[in-house]
């Protein structure tokens, strides 16, 4: 058996073979990501999502349309407060604080969390 890393198209697919998890020091944690659930009235959009998103670092959400990409990304600048029939279990934690307690500067929380948006 060949030790050669697996190609197609020329394209090392070695690096997509096995789930990697970043490797965070700890206490490096931005963003925390527990046990999050978004629904849209009954339809259960996000499923017991866990994460953690290093400071300091690139992270990236790849996925097809609808899986979902841009729902986390509401959540975590707190846009999906927009919609009514919106419902959000969970926690989501900011350099240790958590976004969604009681007195949370939303506008200021949308200032630090930025979020780019495919259509003007």
């Amino acid at each position: 058996m060949s030790t050669e890393p697996t190609r197609t198209h020329a394209i090392d697919m070695s690096a997509i073979a096995q789930p990697r998890v970043a490797n965070t020091p700890a206490g490096k944690t931005s963003i925390d990501i527990q046990n999050l659930n978004l629904f849209y009235a009954d339809k259960q959009a996000l499923h017991n999502i866990n994460m953690q998103i290093p400071e300091k670092q690139v992270t990236a959400y790849i996925g097809p349309s609808g899986c979902g990409k841009s729902t986390l990304l509401r959540c975590i600048n707190r846009m999906n407060d927009l919609v009514d029939s919106a419902r959000i279990e969970g926690n989501i934690s900011i350099e240790g604080a958590d976004i969604y307690r009681p007195g949370v500067d939303v506008a200021e929380l949308r200032r630090h969390v930025g979020m780019v948006f495919q259509k003007p």
